[in-house]
């Protein structure tokens, strides 16, 4: 099994952070399996980025801020299941017939792929990972 460092966008870090989002769209030019964990780093336009308190104590209100890779927030999850292109574009998938796999909606994944990504369906060298977050972060 190995650990996977990936970029994650900060549109998307907090509710993986969460536990909300569940499932990672990601080119598969990792050979990821089942069992190997990411460890995702929050960044902005491409820049690392940590979250920074804004205002009086308690803190209600974050404002991120550009950083070195070191200092950038991270979340650590496991990969539960992998599913390619072929399953994700069949017709059950495409026709809501299949709407769950694993732990996650596959109507989430349409609109990530549609607002994110511009695309509807997955394109055939990616990959949709179920994710589970680790309680310990490294």
């Amino acid at each position: 099994m190995k650990e996977h460092e990936l970029k994650l966008d900060i549109k998307y870090f907090d509710d993986v952070k969460s536990g909300k989002k569940k499932f990672e769209i990601r080119k598969n030019d990792r050979d990821f399996q089942v069992g190997d964990t990411l460890r995702l780093i929050a960044v902005d336009s491409g820049k690392y980025v940590f979250k920074q308190g804004i205002g009086t104590i308690p803190i209600k209100k974050y404002k991120w801020k550009k950083c070195k890779k070191i200092e950038a927030e991270t979340i650590r999850v496991k990969i539960l299941n992998v599913m390619n292109a072929e399953l994700y574009n069949c017709d059950e998938v495409v026709d809501d017939v299949l709407v769950m796999f694993g732990a996650y909606d596959l109507r989430d994944v349409k609109k990530v792929l549609s607002n994110y990504f511009k695309v509807n369906k997955l394109p055939d060298n990616y990959v949709v990972l179920g994710i589970e977050k680790l309680v310990k972060n490294k």
